[in-house]
């Protein structure tokens, strides 16, 4: 009897079972195509002079997505003595004023969609997608054209 399937834990079994199979590897190369099927993996340079990144990552309503991110930025390049920096968790608004998109300041933020509502990423983002549309990544700065450095996000998105 022959059984067809799309969980990779099926076929895992079955390797399980029948170890010496002719079909065990083709059944274990299967299991591996269908988990990298389930979700994207996506590794991006977030652009930090610019407002948004492109992702190239499309979310489904309804489906989970991660967002994890690293590296510095400096955001007053040439000034303050290089201590003008942030991670993608950004920083507390330096002398009170206020925070652009109303979010934490000098940090990762990401909106879906062209038009779509900005919301905080930080270092470590876990959540559902609201709406379908790509996925946009940028520095939450009023002040673009100084920053340099660099920041890299890893996006997970489930299909």
């Amino acid at each position: 009897m022959v059984k067809e399937t799309t969980n990779p834990e099926d076929l895992d079994d079955f390797v399980k079972h029948f170890p010496n199979s002719a079909h065990a590897s083709v059944a274990t190369l299967r299991a591996g195509q269908l988990r990298r099927a389930a979700s994207s993996v996506v590794a991006i340079g977030v652009v930090l002079n610019q407002a948004w990144t492109d992702t190239g990552v499309y979310l489904t309503p309804g489906k989970t997505f991660t967002v994890t991110a690293r590296g510095t930025m400096n955001w007053y390049t040439g000034a303050c003595g290089g201590k003008g920096v942030s991670s993608p968790a950004g920083i507390p608004c330096p002398g009170g004023g206020p925070k652009p998109q109303g979010l934490t300041y000098l940090s990762l933020i990401g909106k879906i969609g062209q038009n779509g509502r900005p919301f905080n990423v930080g270092e470590s983002f876990n959540g559902k997608a609201e709406v379908g549309g790509e996925l946009f990544l940028g520095p939450n700065d009023d002040n673009l054209a100084d920053n340099t450095g660099n920041w890299t996000a890893q996006v997970v998105a489930q299909r």
